[in-house]
């Protein structure tokens, strides 16, 4: 059964600031709390490890100028799920205020 997850935040930060923190691939664990530590390897491969154990290896489909990032879940044994494509857009708000979009398709 596939499933679909869809949430939106509103970020107290410009828009270039937050792509640049999502765009990097890198450094999730500066703004996702479950995540202990995240490396890039090859520019386009992504393993994070979680704090509570587990970790997640995913890969980078796509991270572009109209601030789209795309991620699959290639490997987890976290959550009862598979098929897992994340998608982060943002979009600018104000000069100081950006809403992050993040779809999950399951």
């Amino acid at each position: 059964m596939q499933r679909f997850i869809s949430t939106q935040h509103e970020i107290s930060a410009p828009i270039e600031k937050v792509w640049a923190t999502i765009a990097q691939g890198d450094g999730v664990e500066s703004w996702l709390p479950i995540i202990k530590s995240s490396e890039v390897v090859d520019g386009n491969k992504r393993f994070c490890e979680m704090h509570e154990g587990g970790a997640l290896e995913e890969t980078i489909l796509k991270s572009e100028g109209n601030k789209t990032f795309m991620y699959s879940i290639d490997k987890q044994e976290a959550f009862p799920a598979q098929d897992i494509v994340g998608t982060m857009r943002v979009e600018k708000l104000d000069d100081s205020h950006t809403r992050l979009y993040w779809d999950v398709e399951m």
